[in-house]
């Protein structure tokens, strides 16, 4: 099997401790190459676990992406801008629950439709 080379946004929960332990379980078939976070802290404690090089780690996707790497897949792990729709409810607005933030307050400068991750949400179950 080919190992898959994917680059992560948003090492927070989601990224970090829910898609990405996969790879530190699995090396021989997946490894994250690159990882894209604002908060330092977070970017570089999840690039030290994975090995990331300096020169891999981003504050802004958008570097990420312009540098052009030959990936097998990104991981999109970031919530959606603060009181916009996470696209699972027919395009309601959430400012009515409290998230707060104003319009393009997202931190990642992101639009809604993209920030949500490449894999359902799966609830967890009682088993």
């Amino acid at each position: 099997m080919k190992q898959l080379k994917l680059g992560l946004i948003g090492a927070g929960e989601r990224g970090a401790n829910c898609y990405a332990p996969y790879a530190l379980k699995y090396p021989a078939e997946v490894k994250f190459v690159c990882v894209a976070e604002p908060l330092e802290e977070r970017r570089d404690k999840f690039a030290d676990v994975h090995g990331i090089p300096q020169e891999d780690r981003f504050a802004d996707w958008k570097e990420l992406l312009e540098k052009n790497y030959e990936l097998d897949g990104i991981i999109i792990a970031i919530s959606p801008a603060p009181g916009k729709t996470d696209g699972r409810d027919s395009g309601k607005d959430k400012s009515d629950r409290g998230s707060g933030g104003e319009e393009g307050d997202h931190p990642y400068g992101m639009p809604c439709a993209a920030a949500h991750p490449i894999f359902p949400r799966y609830e967890k179950s009682d088993r």
